[in-house]
């Protein structure tokens, strides 16, 4: 029996990339060659059987990693038939990418095999090796179509691979006789496909995917044109040419199909990062700036000429921020205004700290910059490629599109380049690879998310020389869904209407108020219920007020307040901060146990997130209704609650706060709120920031992270405060018992707090002057004791004296005051010896300091002095101390800014009155404020310009004869008023 060969073919692959041409396209289905006596066939046809034998065997070779496998199927005859049968690629769904995608064919699925678990290359680097394969494939298609001398196939005298088909001739096989010419139409389709195939390559790597698929398109063609067009009177195994030039086509086209998959998976990945991106979402509370952002090399004056080589040298680039416009945006009338993310209408921000900005945020830029070159659609936003972008930018009044339009995409490319430059080891953007590392690298890692945090410390990299409160010329506003997008101000305006926005801006200018239309911010002050009403009727029309900031001057009703809900009901205001002050009048008896139901409606808004109450009495104490669930962040009262009586309606309210983040109260017990606050806390698991004023005396300021105590600052009246001897994270500690003999501090107290406190790093201590050295010494001792301790700030205050310490362990950080005239001279000389050069202010009143001037003057002169404030108010000073504190004068001449004395006696021409005309005369310059009696000026005056010096009416204060004795009287009864700092570092 004669066996038959038949080559089989089921199921092309049949998808939107036009795949590859089969056997079946390629006149290789069903050609029987039945081999009877292999000693009776001519050689000839023994030469061609034998080539379509290797030219199938090549197929299945060049098919093994797309499915194609060779078969025998058993007949009942001897003739065996031998398939190559292929099985179809599965094709999954398709991936959505955008429209710019829709031609590229989903990726195949390779069913485990090793061309879909090798590593994939980018267009550069499989180009590279292919050109290099078809350089020598050229060489060798001149040879075919230059030289008419056959080439014969060395496989023929060497053994069958795995893959071919083994004929076992007998007869020896002549050899191959010259075939005839390949036409010049095939010539030029093949030469033309060639062509076809390095545009296409060099589309592909570009990412202009619509014309790379355009290119594959019209080779595909080609390749068909060429099939036909071969000669239809012999076959292929008598046209080696033919044969050989198919096969090289069977490559490209193959090539060219990888490619697409492969960039098509790389666009993929790209999209998934830049839809993580435009889906994170921020609300009005997380407002710090735009999040969308890119960089842009930096432009000259004379226009954008960047050199690639120049600027990866010289790193200048600065950051564009985007417009977050899209279905928010467009208003009910229709429009030709585009919405889709644009570059912002602002030239740019020269970058600062350049390495420190790409370090963090690097890999979103790529992102964003990525988004703009190959468009996306996520999340109510419209990207379309860059191409068409530029295209809808005309027009536009962007200075950047109008002198760059046509090189934007170059701009872009060199800001990929270069952020992809920047990983360590990775090749520079100038190579090959360059393209490539565009689309694959970060191609398969988690995008760079930046936070509310990294927004905040933005600014700190941008060199900006205006005062705007909003960046890149763009305006906040909040969509339906209560998401921040900041737009510019062509798409603001289509949102709110332009004529709305202007009648709010004349209507706030009238009453002197502010209106930030970046910010949507509006701060008014309406002195009547009349002026009221007209600004509620505007706010109805202008829904783009975010953040409301109203004081109502007069006494405000119960309706009043009603009025102001029923306005807030309706708007978009997200934070209010309400200044005004309740009704007495009789005609609000009946509503004065209910007259604060109508704030705490306003409170309940679900909208708002920020309720900001001054200046109102009984917002806790004259309210009905109950508290429902709201969406509070922020709520701060300034009221100071009487704890005793409404602490349960504060609770009940703080109940219903389960997003509450900053909570900022006045009352009179801070232990017993505190404690309170603390219990309710539990449900408060977002609480970050709690603040409690008691007055002067109390008050607590509390961080909290991840629902724990992060660090306190505390203010306290009582040294037995429960808070403090139990805190283990005071920052800032200010413990002000008075100054009665029950409030001496011990040192046991000092030593435990340090203790347990390693993280405080500032100590204010109220205590007698005559404490101040013991209260030090302790203090260093216990911050020796417990090292590492971050104490660093130490003050002690009492009267008007401090020793204040800015560094414990170094001696020259320490600076005395000594304002205060009731000291005991022993006390003096002990403060003045030990920190006499370290003085920096000093009041000169009192026989005790007087006493002490000799002390003084003689520390100075060997320490030398840091003095600037001296202040003399002793009218009786004697010649000796006016002799010492002249040469203290002159010791602390190059660090003096404030020189003041008073002259309350009469001129008599007296050796006391000669001697303070001489100092003041000495240090003329000097004087700050000279302060004279009424009664006694035109005498002091007159005899000091007898004696050549002219007082200037700028140092003079004229001051009465009853000012003179009330101060008299209130200095013997220790009524001054006396200075301190009450407040802690931070606090307010």
């Amino acid at each position: 029996m004669t066996p038959t060969i038949t080559l089989e073919h089921s199921n092309p692959v049949s998808d939107l990339t036009e795949p590859l041409p089969s056997p079946q396209n390629s006149r290789f289905q069903s050609i029987p060659i039945r081999l009877r006596n292999p000693a009776a066939v001519h050689d000839a046809r023994a030469n061609r059987a034998s080539r379509v034998i290797r030219a199938t065997s090549y197929v299945a070779n060049m098919s093994s990693n797309s499915s194609w496998a060779p078969s025998i199927e058993p007949r009942r005859s001897s003739t065996s038939r031998i398939h190559l049968a292929h099985t179809p690629p599965t094709i999954p769904q398709r991936i959505p990418i955008n429209d710019s995608l829709a031609a590229i064919s989903p990726p195949l699925d390779y069913n485990g095999k090793e061309e879909h678990q090798r590593v994939v290359r980018a267009p550069s680097a499989i180009r590279a090796q292919d050109m290099e394969e078809l350089d020598r494939s050229e060489r060798e298609r001149a040879d075919y179509i230059d030289n008419p001398t056959p080439v014969l196939d060395s496989s023929m005298s060497t053994p069958p691979s795995d893959n071919s088909i083994a004929v076992s001739n007998s007869a020896p096989i002549s050899p191959t006789p010259v075939p005839p010419p390949v036409s010049p139409d095939i010539k030029k389709l093949y030469r033309s496909s060639v062509h076809l195939y390095e545009s296409f390559v060099q589309s592909i790597e570009e990412g202009q995917t619509t014309q790379a698929n355009m290119l594959k398109n019209d080779f595909h063609h080609n390749f068909l044109t060429m099939l036909e067009q071969m000669p239809k009177n012999q076959t292929r195994a008598e046209t080696p040419k033919n044969r050989t030039l198919e096969q090289k086509m069977y490559k490209m086209q193959r090539r060219m199909f990888d490619l697409q998959q492969q960039v098509l998976q790389r666009l993929a990945n790209i999209q998934s990062r830049i839809q993580a991106i435009l889906v994170q979402n921020t609300e009005l509370h997380e407002h710090p700036s735009p999040r969308l952002f890119i960089i842009l090399p930096t432009q000259s004056n004379s226009g954008p000429q960047w050199d690639s080589e120049e600027l990866l040298r010289t790193n200048q680039f600065q950051l564009h921020f985007l417009c977050e416009c899209g279905v928010h945006t467009k208003s009910i009338q229709s429009s030709k205004t585009p919405h889709h993310i644009h570059l912002a209408n602002h030239d740019g921000y020269i970058l600062r700290n350049q390495e420190d900005f790409f370090r963090r945020f690097g890999s979103y830029v790529l992102s964003l910059l990525q988004m703009l070159k190959y468009g996306t659609t996520a999340a109510g936003f419209s990207i379309p490629p860059l191409a068409s972008s530029l295209a809808d930018q005309t027009g536009r009044s962007n200075t950047l599109y109008n002198a760059a339009s046509n090189t934007m995409e170059a701009w872009i490319d060199q800001s990929i380049d270069y952020i992809l430059s920047l990983t360590p080891g990775e090749n520079p953007p100038t190579s090959a690879q360059g393209h490539e590392r565009q689309l694959g690298q970060h191609g398969h890692a988690a995008p760079r998310l930046i936070g509310v945090e990294d927004l905040r410390q933005l600014g700190l990299y941008l060199e900006r020389g205006e005062n705007s409160s909003a960046l890149g010329n763009l305006h906040r506003m909040v969509t339906n869904e209560a998401h921040v997008r900041w737009v510019c101000t062509d798409h603001f305006h289509e949102a709110y209407g332009t004529d709305a926005i202007k009648e709010l801006a004349d209507t706030v200018a009238q009453y002197q108020g502010t209106f930030d239309d970046r910010l949507c911010h509006v701060n008014v002050s309406l002195p009547s219920r009349a002026n009221a009403l007209k600004f509620y009727r505007v706010i109805n029309r202008a829904k783009c007020i975010q953040e409301l900031k109203v004081a109502l001057t007069w006494d405000v009703s119960f309706s009043d307040l009603k009025e102001l809900q029923d306005v807030l009901h309706g708007s978009c205001i997200a934070s209010l901060d309400l200044t005004c002050t309740p009704s007495t009048a009789a005609s609000e008896v009946l509503n004065r146990n209910k007259r604060a139901d109508p704030l705490w409606q306003m409170a309940m808004i679900s909208g708002l997130y920020s309720f900001v109450l001054s200046g109102y009495t009984g917002f806790f104490a004259r309210v009905s209704i109950p508290a429902r669930v709201n969406n509070l962040r922020i709520i701060k009262i300034t009221e100071s609650i009487d704890w005793k009586k409404d602490s349960a309606k504060v609770v009940e309210l703080l109940r219903q706060c389960p997003l509450l983040t900053d909570l900022r109260l006045g009352c009179t017990d801070v232990e017993a709120a505190y404690g309170a606050i603390r219990d309710v806390s539990k449900s408060l698991v977002l609480l970050e920031y709690l603040s409690l004023d008691g007055g002067l005396s109390d008050g607590i300021q509390v961080r909290f992270q991840n629902h724990e105590l992060a660090w306190m600052d505390l203010i306290t009246s009582n040294p037995f405060n429960s808070i403090m001897l139990s805190a283990s994270r005071l920052r800032n500690l200010h413990i002000r018992p008075g100054l009665g003999p029950q409030a001496e501090l011990k040192p046991q107290l000092l030593e435990a707090l340090i203790a347990k406190n390693r993280l405080m790093r500032t100590l204010v201590i109220q205590c007698h002057t005559t404490a101040f050295q013991q209260h030090l010494m302790i203090v260093k001792e216990a911050v020796k004791m417990n090292e590492p301790s971050q104490l660093m700030t130490l003050s002690l205050y009492g009267h008007r004296n401090q020793l204040l310490a800015t560094k414990l362990t170094t001696h020259v950080s320490i600076k005395l005051e000594l304002l205060s005239t009731s000291l005991t001279s022993e006390t003096l000389e002990s403060l003045l010896k030990a920190y006499g050069s370290r003085l920096t202010k000093l009041r000169i009143k009192g026989e005790a300091i007087v006493n002490c001037l000799s002390r003084l003057e003689k520390v100075m002169q060997q320490y030398g002095s840091i003095l600037s404030r001296v202040e003399i108010c002793d009218m009786d000073l004697s010649a000796d101390t006016l002799r010492n504190l002249r040469l203290i004068l002159q010791h602390s001449r190059a660090t003096l800014t404030y020189l003041s004395v008073v002259i309350y006696m009469p001129w008599t021409g007296s050796r006391s009155n000669l001697d303070l005309a001489d100092l003041i005369i000495n240090f003329g310059p000097l004087w700050s404020e000279v302060v004279v009696g009424v009664a006694e000026f035109h005498a002091w005056k007159n005899n000091l310009r007898l004696r050549g010096y002219e007082l200037s009416e700028d140092v003079v204060k004229l001051v009465p004869s009853f000012v003179q004795r009330m101060e008299k009287m209130e200095g013997s009864m220790g009524l001054i008023p006396r200075r301190t700092e009450l407040n802690l570092d931070g606090m307010q």
